[in-house]
């Protein structure tokens, strides 16, 4: 029989829904990151021993993206209980120092370091990870309540500037962008032409007074995508391995590609970690939106993971919101959508949207990935015409009644189309209404909906997210 330690820290989710700017969230997120890192560092030698996570010399290189996971299982040796309890305190301490020492007090009240060790007779890596992370899971559900917690969260973020270790050590020696600067990244690549503030981070207002001037600018670019993702089935995929390392290794590579991706499009990896990831992206980018880069991240799942683990699959929370809407909301609502929506989806291997519009209203839908309908949704979004687009929601809302009688009958729903889409704003887009007469026709006998009214719903939101994407 070998003895096994399983270690988890925290709050991640409380540090991080108290953060209020997108370089507080940053900095919430890649603290505990930094942690996890120290404490591995001190076993790196022993590659043999660890389960989880995935590592190589690589991994301590990563910079500006979480890349350390919440949980550390790894073979333990004579004394190794020991080791960790005085290593988390001496990591702890040194962590406040950087910050400010006078914080020593809160920072070991607040972080929260939990491990504990386990004779196992389990020969299976896979039945080890399983067993240790369910006694992790045991561990969190007790976790403190700390009634100073919001306090010592400020003393967390009020560093995340430009001259904080922290960001020196994530590799951030330049501004940090704000909110609308990720948002508006479509106008323009560098926002640096702010010479008094070119050491500082720039602020909202700052951003605010050159986009508006431009003339091509869309509601779009003032609106921010909030992603969340999470593998499926991975528990059930790990149970079927004798060795985990080249399934560890495979999610670690698709982290580092994931990151770079988000990266490119012009967005802001916060972490990427293990199957999960956080990043913020402009909802439009040159030609682009928000749905391309997902599937291009989907695509690095499939090429990455899925090839070797064909019963997994990663699903998608997508909030978008005015670059004013209070940050803790949105980044829930992410969290929401991902894992009550497109993770209790049918099937999962979902993505759920909601867009959060300045007015005050919404609209949102969820689509299995593999789907029909989620194919020709995405074909429909590689053309916006706001106007007829418009004309389509109205109309279709007009006519539900009739809709709702006729269900799926294709050669009703062509007649339908025929016969109440052919004004002269119609006559126009003809190609664009015949592309979405065949995404309407998908939804409808789509067997992923309860009803009529879910199916309208969604084919509505679409529309309109789809009018969202041009709109002036």
């Amino acid at each position: 029989m070998a003895k096994y330690i399983g270690l988890s820290i925290g709050p991640i989710v409380r540090t991080i829904q108290a953060a209020k700017k997108i370089r507080e969230i940053w900095a919430a997120s890649y603290v505990f990151s930094y942690i996890m890192k120290q404490v591995i560092k001190e076993f790196k030698e022993r590659a043999d021993d660890i389960l989880l996570p995935y590592i190589d010399n690589d991994i301590f290189e990563q910079k500006r993206v979480g890349i350390f996971p919440d949980r550390f299982i790894f073979k333990s040796r004579e004394g190794d209980f020991e080791k960790l309890e005085q290593l988390s305190k001496d990591i702890i301490d040194e962590l406040a120092k950087k910050y400010d020492e006078k914080l020593i007090d809160k920072f070991r009240k607040y972080f929260q370091i939990y491990f504990i060790e386990k004779e196992l007779t389990l020969d299976k890596k896979s039945e080890i990870i399983t067993e240790m992370s369910s006694l992790l899971d045991a561990v969190e559900y007790r976790q403190q309540f700390l009634r100073d917690a919001k306090e010592n969260i400020a003393s967390i973020l009020a560093p995340a500037n430009t001259k904080s270790f922290l960001r020196k050590e994530g590799g951030y020696k330049e501004r940090f962008p704000c909110i609308l600067e990720v948002a508006a990244k479509d106008l323009a690549d560098d926002f640096s032409g702010f010479k008094e503030k070119s050491e500082q981070d720039l602020e909202d207002e700052d951003i605010l007074k050159v986009i508006e001037s431009e003339k091509n600018i869309k509601k779009a670019h003032k609106y921010i995508a909030i992603v969340y993702y999470d593998g499926d089935n991975f528990s059930s995929a790990l149970k079927e391995l004798d060795d985990t390392r080249e399934f560890s290794k495979a999610i670690y590579e698709f982290s580092k590609k994931s990151a770079k991706k988000v990266e490119d499009f012009g967005g802001l990896m916060i972490y990427a970690s293990g199957d999960d990831g956080f990043f913020f992206a402009p909802v439009v980018r040159n030609d682009k939106n928000i749905f391309d880069l997902i599937q291009e991240i989907k695509k690095s799942f499939e090429e990455n993971i899925k090839k070797n683990y064909p019963d997994t699959s990663i699903s998608f929370g997508i909030s978008i919101s005015y670059y004013k809407y209070p940050m803790n909301e949105a980044v829930s609502e992410s969290m929401n959508l991902l894992f009550n929506k497109a993770k209790k989806f049918k099937e999962k291997n979902a993505v759920a949207f909601k867009i959060l519009k300045h007015s005050g209203h919404y609209f949102e839908g969820v689509y299995n990935q593999a789907s029909m309908e989620y194919a020709k949704f995405l074909e429909i979004l590689k053309s916006s015409d706001e106007n007829f687009l418009s004309s389509l929601i109205f109309k279709t809302n007009t006519l539900r009644g009739l809709l709702s009688s006729i269900g799926a009958d294709k050669e009703k729903i062509d007649s339908v189309f025929d016969n109440f889409f052919n004004e002269g704003v119609h006559i126009s887009s003809k190609s664009q209404i015949d592309k979405i007469k065949e995404f309407y026709k998908a939804i409808m006998t789509s067997d992923k909906y309860n009803n009529f009214e879910d199916k309208i719903n969604l084919f509505v939101s679409s529309l309109r997210f789809n009018k969202f994407l041009g709109e002036k």
